[in-house]
């Protein structure tokens, strides 16, 4: 795996390897990391000491990214910094964007994964299977029943009245859509549930990764750079602006 980091002082390092060491990330990887002079290397070595790790000579993190082709980038969460925003949508690889953050409670990692049955939905679920969890680690498939997705099912069952029963079928239809899913999962020994809440995306993600104190929201997307990605990007940024959790993005 080759991972590139970005930090701007010892401190924003030093969260991002305590934040990672809850992302599921292998024994030995190659990381590249971006940071002035006088960022200390150590305080990922001491996390990982089998990584490879490398000091890059540029804190251009898209140049590098296009050069490197890495797997992961890894950076503190943007505010509202419209240009930072802008470089990192263009990247073609998962983005990690950390939230600084005091865990309350100890134990394995809490994944938060959005799921609506879509390829990138697809992508967020495999990257969490492809990554290595300690046992007991905890795993939920949410989905955001907003007006689009209910629609979706009205199609197929006209019947739908009520936020009773749109909140019924939302549930059926998502546990339908996300049994392979969890199957995968399960084979990984994670624990899985699946769950679905009426709203919108951002506001549905946010709130129950705060509500169940994940540490890690998985948020699907494709590797390509057009107008869906571009979409898929702002979503991140949303929710992790909302969020007091890590987002990942998953291209």
């Amino acid at each position: 795996m080759r991972v590139i980091i970005k930090a701007d002082s010892n401190i924003e390092l030093a969260e991002i390897a305590d934040d990672l060491a809850l992302a599921g990330m292998p024994d030995f990887a190659e990381a590249e990391l971006l940071a002035p002079v006088d960022v200390k290397v150590s305080r990922l070595a001491d996390r990982f000491p089998m990584w490879q790790i490398s000091k890059g000579v540029t804190d251009d993190l898209l140049r590098t990214a296009e050069v490197n082709l890495p797997h992961l980038a890894v950076v503190m969460a943007p505010g509202d910094e419209p240009v930072e925003k802008r470089a990192l949508s263009h990247l073609r690889c998962s983005l990690r964007l950390v939230k600084s953050k005091k865990r309350l409670r100890g134990g394995p990692a809490r994944l938060l994964v959005g799921f609506d049955g879509s390829n990138g939905a697809i992508h967020a679920v495999n990257t969490v299977t492809s990554r290595v969890w300690p046992g007991l680690t905890e795993v939920k498939l949410i989905a955001a029943a907003d007006a689009e997705m209910i629609a979706s099912i009205g199609r197929f069952n006209p019947d739908i009245a009520g936020v009773a029963a749109e909140a019924e079928y939302a549930s059926k239809w998502i546990k339908t859509l996300a049994a392979g899913s969890v199957r995968r999962l399960e084979n990984k020994g994670l624990t899985v549930t699946v769950e679905s809440r009426l709203g919108r995306p951002v506001d549905v993600l946010s709130n129950e990764a705060k509500r169940w104190g994940a540490d890690t929201l998985f948020v699907g997307s494709s590797a390509d750079v057009n107008r869906q990605e571009a979409s898929r990007s702002a979503l991140a940024f949303k929710i992790s602006a909302a969020s007091q959790c890590t987002v990942e993005l998953c291209r």
